[in-house]
């Protein structure tokens, strides 16, 4: 398909296989690229504090979860007691 508007120098070259597309990128890759957590952890920048108010919060939910979980297997081990102790003894013949 042609297009009618287009020059002939607006044509791109075709893309061989062996070409090396990574010569035509207008967006090189930095190889120079440091994130603050690469700082040592007495670092006070704010992702930094970020990331660690929110390890404070999950660790306040799991000993939250811990806590109700052990309340569940004490209410469990009391069904049990109970179920076992409403058991009737096995008649004699």
């Amino acid at each position: 398909m042609k297009f009618p508007w287009r020059k002939k120098e607006d044509n791109p070259e075709p893309i061989l296989a062996n070409d090396d597309l990574g010569a035509q990128d207008p967006y090189p890759q930095q190889q120079t690229f440091n994130r603050p957590f690469m700082e040592p952890f007495s670092s006070q920048s704010t992702e930094m504090q970020l990331i660690l108010s929110k390890l404070e919060l999950i660790n306040t939910k799991i000993q939250q979860i811990e806590i109700r979980l052990q309340q569940l297997e004490r209410k469990i081990d009391t069904i049990e007691k109970i179920a076992i102790e409403s058991q009737e003894p096995p008649k004699r013949w």
